[in-house]
Parts: structure tokens; sequence; C-alpha cells
């Protein structure tokens, strides 16, 4: 069977991508023209359409669809979280983890897989709704930042932190407090060996504040509780 056409590269590219899976599994859709197809006189695969089989420049289409649905929800909810910067004070900001979920909508052009973007989507629209729900944007009662938390901060930094080298962002104060303790529970420890003591967990806790502060934060690869 002839080709119909040639498309260009970066078109080929991307149906070598879907072919082959290199842009993720995007078969996890499980979406096929082929049932379709099937009620045609001749096999799917007989045909060629710019290189590609009709089945697989089916399936090609449907995504590439997909895709644009996507990007047009995600930039929706894109404005709607940085539109949370204009909350006042900005100590409610903490409250909301506007920076953590700023952070999430900077980097979600990364995520490749289907559906992790579908999952992602759905949780950044749940969280945005949640916030707008409240007309005073208050939410400094435990309850209520706990929540924002627990129902979506907690899985999207799963995700981030495992997918994409997201770190967790801890206030100075708690890098002392973690540091200290943990010394004094090694220094006890280590006196019962005889064994000279190290300030390791303050110096450890010091430089993991450094590198987030320094190298993960301006990136904007950071999440936090109340960041």
């Amino acid at each position: 069977m002839p080709i119909i056409g040639r498309l260009p590269n970066k078109v080929h590219r991307k149906l070598d991508d879907h072919r082959f899976g290199k842009r993720g599994n995007r078969q996890v859709l499980h979406l096929s023209v082929k049932p379709f197809m099937n009620r045609w006189l001749f096999e799917p695969e007989e045909i060629r359409i710019f290189g590609f089989s009709a089945l697989e420049f089916g399936n090609f289409c449907i995504l590439s669809i997909i895709e644009v649905l996507f990007m047009i929800e995600f930039s929706e909810i894109e404005d709607a979280v940085r539109s949370f910067d204009t909350i006042h004070p900005e100590k409610m900001k903490r409250y909301i983890h506007y920076r953590s979920f700023r952070n999430f909508v900077t980097h979600f052009d990364e995520i490749r897989d289907v559906q992790t973007q579908s999952f992602v989507l759905e949780l950044l629209s749940d969280y945005v709704a949640d916030v707008r729900k409240k007309k005073d944007q208050d939410f400094s009662a435990p309850q209520d930042w706990k929540h924002l938390a627990k129902a979506y901060l907690n899985p999207l930094s799963r995700i981030y932190g495992k997918k994409y080298g997201y770190s967790v962002a801890i206030p100075f104060l708690w890098v002392l407090i973690i540091g200290i303790i943990g010394d004094g529970i090694l220094y006890v420890i280590q006196s019962l060996l005889a064994v000279q003591h190290v300030l390791f967990f303050t110096f450890g806790m010091l430089l993991y504040y450094c590198y987030t502060r320094f190298i993960k934060e301006p990136t904007g690869r950071v999440w936090g509780l109340k960041y």
C-alpha cells in the first residue's frame, strides 16, 4: 500500500515516541481506534499514513486531542493557583501551602504519563475549588490547613518527590530543633560507648537546609507544609 504523504521530522518523532513508549506509558488509557476500524473491509495495518499504520496514526490523533484538552484545563488551573499570590495578609498564603502548589504547576509540563497528568490535574482542580469555596480564604484553623495538606499536598508531594526530584522545605528553626534532638540522643549513646561525640545531626540538617534553600528553591523544586 503506498504511503499517502510525508510529515515534518518533529511529527515523525512524536509518532515514534508514541509507538515505542519514549514519552511514557500512554497506553494506560487503553484508547484505540481498532474497534472502529475493524468494521471496514480491510485490516487497519494494511493502510499506511505518513509512513505509519492507520492504527498507529489513529491512536496518535486521539492522544494528541487529549493532550490539547489537558493543556487547556491546566492553563486555567495554573492561572487560578497563581492568582492566590494576591491573598493578604502574607500569612494566609502559608495556610493554603501556596508556594508548594505554585511549584507543582510550574513543572507540570514535565509529567509525560497521561494517567499521572490526569490524576495531578484532578487534585489541583479540587484544591483550587476548595480554596475558592472559602470567600475569606482564611484557612488558619488547624482542621482547614490540615485538610488541604492531607487531601492535596501529601499525594502531590509523593508524585513530585519520587519522580521529579522535589525536596522538602524545612524552616530553619525546625532544622535546629531536629539537629539538637538528634545530637542529644547520639551524645547519650556515644557516652555509653565511650566514643568522642560529633554534632552529626546538626551538621547534616544544616547542610540539607543550605541545599534546599540555595539550590532547589531557586528552581522551584521544593514543597513543604505551610510553605
